[in-house]
C-alpha cells in the first residue's frame, strides 16, 4: 500500500512539474511575442512621429508661402497653421482670383489636410505603443509568477535536472572529452559557442560558453542570457552558471581560443581544430587529459587563460561572455537531438532577440 502511494504521489509529481512546465513554456513564448510587438511598436511610432515633424514643417512651408503673396498683393491680415485671414483691400480687390495667390492657399490647404492626418496617425501609433508596453509588462509579470510557483524551477524558470550537480574530486582523471564549436548570426549579432561535453565524478556534464559581439558601436553591447538546454524530453536549465570578462583586443586571433579556455584552459590548444569544422565534435588531444593538481583545476573552472586577457571580474573586460554547466545524466542519448537556446540582450537598445544553436554530440564517443 505504501509502495502504491509513494508511486500515486510520484505520478502526481510528474503531471504537475509537466503541467507547470507547460504554463511556464507558454509565458515564456507570450514575453517573447510581448517583446517583439514591444519592439514593432516603437518603431512604429518613432516613424509615425517622423512623418508628423516632416507634415508640420510642410504646413510651415505653406503658410510661409502664403504670407509671401500676400506680401506681394499688399494684402491685410496674415496666414497661420489653422487659418488664412487675408481680406479684400484697395490695392488688390480681386486678390482671390490671383493665380499665385490662389495655387498658394491650395498648398496650404493641402499641407493643413495631411498635418492633421499625421498628427492622428501620430496619436493612433502612442496608444498602440502603450497597449504593447502594457502586454509586455503583463507578459513578464505573469511568466515571473509562473517561476515563483515552480519549487524545482532553475533561475531561468526552466526545470532542473534530477538532482543538483556534486563532483567527486577523486574520479576528476578525463581522457578524452568531445568539443564543439558553433557560430551564429542574429541580424547585426553574432554568438560563439564553445560546448564541451565531460564525464566528471560519475556524471556526464555539456559545459558551454557563449560571447556575443554586435557591429560598429553596439560591439560591446550585446550579451547572451537566459540560456537553456532543449532535448526531447523536455527541458533543462544549467545547474552552474557564471559570467567571464574578456578584453576586445583578446579576440583578435579569433573567439575560438577565448570561449573554450572559459570553460578550461586546457582546452585553448584544441580550439583551433574544433573551429575549422564547425557543428562537428573533435576529441580533446590525449595530451591534455591528464589529472591536474587541485590549483590547476580550479584555475580552469573559472576560465582564468593566461595571455588572453580572459577575466572573472568586470574591471578590465570591455565584453560579457556566459558559461553554463548542464547535467545530462542519464539523457546522454538524447544529445544528438538537443539544442541550446538563449536570448541576446542590448539593455541601451531595449532589444532582445531568440537564439537557438543545434548541438548533436554523441556521448558514445567519450572515452
Amino acid at each position: 500500500m505504501r509502495k502504491m502511494m509513494v508511486m500515486v504521489f510520484s505520478v502526481i509529481g510528474i503531471l504537475w512539474a509537466t503541467a507547470l512546465f507547460a504554463d511556464c513554456e507558454e509565458e515564456w513564448n507570450r514575453l517573447q511575442q510581448a517583446d517583439v510587438a514591444a519592439h514593432r511598436a516603437q518603431a512604429a511610432y518613432a516613424a509615425a512621429q517622423q512623418a508628423y515633424q516632416q507634415a508640420q514643417a510642410n504646413l510651415n512651408a505653406a503658410v510661409a508661402q502664403m504670407n509671401a503673396v500676400g506680401a506681394k498683393l499688399g494684402l491685410t491680415g496674415r496666414a497661420a497653421s489653422g487659418s488664412v485671414t487675408f481680406g479684400r483691400s484697395p490695392s488688390g480687390a480681386t486678390f482671390f482670383d490671383n493665380p499665385d495667390y490662389r495655387a498658394a492657399k491650395q498648398a496650404w490647404q493641402d499641407a493643413k489636410a495631411a498635418n492633421e492626418q499625421a498628427e492622428g496617425e501620430m496619436d493612433a501609433a502612442g496608444s498602440q505603443r502603450e497597449k504593447a508596453r502594457d502586454e509586455y509588462d503583463a507578459a513578464k509579470k505573469a511568466y515571473e509568477e509562473c517561476k515563483k510557483r515552480a519549487r524545482r524551477l532553475g533561475d531561468d524558470g526552466l526545470l532542473l535536472g534530477p538532482e543538483p550537480l556534486k563532483l567527486d574530486k577523486t574520479l576528476d582523471q578525463k581522457v578524452h572529452d568531445l568539443l564543439l564549436y558553433g557560430s551564429i548570426s542574429k541580424e547585426d549579432t553574432t554568438s560563439e559557442v564553445a560546448f564541451v561535453l565531460t564525464r566528471q565524478g560519475g556524471r556526464t556534464l555539456l559545459e558551454s560558453s557563449i560571447l556575443t559581439t554586435g557591429k560598429g558601436a553596439e560591439y560591446r553591447r550585446w550579451v547572451p542570457e537566459g540560456s537553456s538546454l532543449v532535448m526531447p524530453f523536455g527541458r533543462l536549465a544549467p545547474v552552474q552558471t557564471s559570467n567571464f570578462y574578456p578584453r576586445k583586443e583578446s579576440l583578435a586571433g579569433g573567439a575560438a581560443p577565448l570561449i573554450f579556455a572559459a570553460i578550461g584552459s586546457q582546452y585553448q590548444k584544441d580550439a583551433a581544430k574544433a573551429s575549422y569544422s564547425p557543428g562537428v565534435a573533435c576529441e580533446v588531444s590525449p595530451s591534455q587529459g591528464v589529472k591536474k593538481s587541485t590549483m590547476s583545476n580550479a584555475i580552469n573552472r573559472v576560465g582564468m587563460a593566461a595571455g588572453l586577457g580572459l577575466l572573472t571580474s568586470k574591471s578590465g573586460g570591455d565584453l560579457k561572455g556566459v558559461r553554463n554547466t548542464f547535467d545530462v545524466t542519464g539523457h546522454e542519448a538524447e544529445l544528438k537531438e538537443a539544442r541550446l537556446q538563449f536570448s541576446v540582450v542590448n539593455r541601451n537598445a531595449h532589444k532582445s532577440l531568440p537564439v537557438s544553436l543545434s548541438v548533436k554530440l554523441d556521448a558514445k564517443d567519450l572515452a
